[in-house]
C-alpha cells in the first residue's frame, strides 16, 4: 500500500510506503468495489523510529541532516536537514531551535510516543504498531495497537460545519477504485508532522491517498 500525505498551503507534504495484496470485496451492491485493507497477515506493521520516504510527483519530505547520520532510536535522534527547500521560514526556525536543543543543549527529542501524548496525522503511519484496519460501510477504523490509539474515518459524509480541533482532527473518505481518499481538517497546533517532529500549521489540511 502507498500512503501518500500531500499537504495544502502551509504544510509540507510527506509519503509512507507499505507493500500489501488488494483483495476485492462488496458492501450493499455487487457493484461497488471496495479494496480489502484487513487481510494483512500478522497487521501492518513500520520499522521505529522510520521517516516517510520520497514520492515521485510529490514534495520533498524533510528527512535526516546527512551531516549528523541516524542509526538507531537507541543510539541517535531525529536531526532535520535545514536546507530542504519545501520549508516555510516559521518552520525552519522551529526545527533549528529542536535541533540546537538536542545538539548542543542536551534535551531529548520530542516524540508523541515518550511524551504519552496522541501521535496525530500524518506521523500515526509511521508508529511501530501493529497496525489493524476495521472496514465498515460507513467508516474504516485504524487501530494502533502498541500505544492503544485509534483514528476514525467517515465515509461519503462531507465535513462538519464547525470543528474542534484536536489530535486526529475529522477524517472523511471515500473509495475511489482501490483507493481510499481521506481528507482531514481540525487538526491542533501541538501534533507533529512526522518523526522528525516538524510543527502542524494552524490551516493545515491532509489528503491521503491510499493504493
Amino acid at each position: 500500500m502507498l500512503i501518500r500525505d500531500m499537504a495544502s498551503p502551509g504544510c509540507i507534504a510527506a509519503a509512507l510506503m507499505l507493500s500489501f495484496a488488494v483483495v476485492s470485496t462488496a458492501l450493499a451492491s455487487e457493484t461497488v468495489f471496495v479494496p480489502n485493507f484487513q487481510l494483512a497477515p500478522g497487521a501492518w506493521q513500520h520499522p521505529f523510529g522510520g521517516e516517510f520516504p520520497a514520492v515521485a510527483g510529490s514534495a520533498l519530505p524533510v528527512q535526516q541532516d546527512p551531516s549528523v547520520p541516524f542509526i538507531t532510536p537507541q543510539q541517535s535522534w531525529r536531526i532535520g536537514d535545514l536546507t530542504n527547500p519545501n520549508l516555510k521560514p516559521w518552520a525552519r526556525d522551529v526545527m533549528k531551535k529542536d535541533n540546537d536543543d538536542i545538539l548542543y543543549h542536551g534535551k531529548i527529542q520530542f516524540t508523541a510516543n515518550s511524551s504519552c501524548l496522541p501521535a496525530g496525522v500524518p506521523v500515526f503511519d509511521l508508529l511501530p504498531g501493529p497496525h489493524l484496519i476495521v472496514q465498515t460501510p460507513t467508516e474504516v477504523i485504524f487501530l494502533e495497537e502498541q500505544g492503544q490509539q485509534v483514528r476514525h474515518v467517515y465515509l461519503d459524509v462531507p465535513h462538519s460545519n464547525t470543528i474542534l480541533p484536536s489530535w486526529y482532527g475529522e477524517s472523511i473518505g471515500r473509495y475511489e477504485g482501490d483507493t481510499l481518499i481521506i481528507d482531514t481538517i481540525g487538526l491542533n497546533t501541538k501534533t507533529v508532522v512526522d518523526s522528525i517532529a516538524r510543527r502542524i500549521a494552524k490551516s493545515c489540511t491532509w489528503s491521503n491517498a491510499g493504493i
